[in-house]
Parts: structure tokens; C-alpha cells; sequence
């Protein structure tokens, strides 16, 4: 750490593990916090990558997100390539939530993909994160900048990666987060260090951590 250039660390002067306040899964259990992360990023006028490993990628357990003046790969991957297929559906709040899978057999790139207002997705976002850790799953967040620049200050894109636990004793545990999942091992800066076994143990691993997003799962949102 840093690993980008202008890598801050945001957290809390709380690090006692047993107050529920100074773990990772506050952000599942306060509303509140989630939104100020979402009005922070509005903050930095939209620019960078605000992210949030939960319990799978990083190596603390107090709560922290990190943010960086960098874009990570999968905001070109999402508005400059057709890698990515999906479902687009309206949630009761009126905020757009598309399932994002990869054509290309990619298995790290899936996930849901929150459109919205500064006022409203967070409540979205929340809503999700009780579903899907009710469900014993884990999560990553990547929050990025708008497709549309006219948009800032108004709206508000973000990413959950639906994550799991590895179980599998014979695939190499990476222990990727947000921005690993969010393609940083595939960039040019990576490229010379990736071969054929690196990459098939990546599928692998992401095959099996990362869950595939279903109607099924956003249902109480739409």
C-alpha cells in the first residue's frame, strides 16, 4: 500500500473488533454510512474509484474504503466494449439496476450495476446488501464515474460484486477485491507478468467466488 497513485485510505478511529462500528460489515447494518460514502464520492466530483473490499480482498477487518484519482478497467470495460451482456430493470425507488454478465466467459465480471440519484440509491444499495448477506454471501463495491459527465452531481454509478468464501482446496486462493475483480490484473501494466496458468487459475478462482447475479436475487427491489 498505496498500489495506485493518489491511493487514500478512509476509515474509522475505531479499531476495537468487538464494537460492531469498526468492522467491515457496518456497512451492512447502517444505512447511514453507506450514504455518506455515496456523498463523499459526490464530493470528489465524481472522479476516481471509491472502493470497498467488505470480508474478501483485503487483509484488515476494520472498516475502511479506499479511494483513488485512478479509473480501474472495468469502467472501460462497461462504456467502451461489448464484453459485457445485460438485464436492465427499474426499482421501486426509480433507480436503474442492470445484471452484468460477461460474453466472453470472464467470470470475474458479474455483477449489478446501480444507476441513480445521489438521494435514492443508496437506500437501493442497502436493501441489496441485507438480502444478499442474509444470504451468507459477500460483496465488493466499486463506485465510478458517470458515463455521462452532465450527470454529476445528480446521479450516482456504482458496482456490487456478489462475492463467496473459496472452499475448494485446489484452486489458489488470490484473495481479490474489488479492484482485482474490477480487471487491475489484466491492465498493461500487469501484462508482462500474465501467462496461460495465471490466467486459467484466475478463471478458476473467480468461477468460484464470484456469484452470478439472478432476477431471483433483486427481487424486492423491483
Amino acid at each position: 500500500f498505496p498500489i495506485f497513485k493518489n491511493h487514500f485510505l478512509i476509515m474509522t478511529t475505531d479499531h476495537i473488533p468487538e464494537r460492531n462500528r469498526s468492522t467491515q460489515n457496518i456497512l451492512h447494518n447502517d444505512k447511514y454510512v453507506l450514504n455518506d460514502m455515496i456523498e463523499l464520492y459526490n464530493l470528489f466530483q465524481n472522479k476516481g474509484t471509491l472502493y470497498f473490499n467488505h470480508l474478501i480482498g483485503n487483509s484488515q477487518f476494520h472498516f475502511h474504503f479506499q479511494y483513488t484519482t485512478e479509473n480501474i478497467p472495468i469502467k472501460e470495460i462497461l462504456y467502451e466494449t461489448n464484453e459485457l451482456s445485460f438485464e436492465k430493470y427499474e426499482t421501486k425507488l426509480k433507480n436503474n439496476i442492470y445484471i452484468m454478465s460477461n460474453t466472453k466467459n470472464k467470470n470475474c465480471l458479474n455483477f449489478l450495476l446501480f444507476y441513480g440519484s445521489i438521494s435514492k440509491i443508496g437506500k437501493d444499495m442497502f436493501k441489496f446488501l441485507k438480502i444478499i448477506t442474509k444470504q451468507k454471501y459477500i460483496y465488493n463495491i466499486l463506485i465510478i464515474p458517470n458515463k455521462n459527465k452532465d450527470d454529476n452531481g445528480k446521479m450516482i454509478t456504482a458496482i456490487i460484486i456478489v462475492r463467496k468464501k473459496l472452499k475448494e482446496k485446489n484452486i489458489f486462493d488470490f484473495n481479490l477485491g474489488a479492484t482485482g475483480i474490477g480487471g487491475l490484473y489484466v491492465t498493461t501494466k500487469y501484462k508482462k507478468y500474465i501467462d496461460k496458468k495465471l490466467i486459467n487459475d484466475l478463471k478458476k478462482y473467480c468461477k468460484s467466488t464470484v456469484v452470478s447475479i439472478n432476477k431471483k436475487l433483486i427481487q424486492n427491489l423491483i
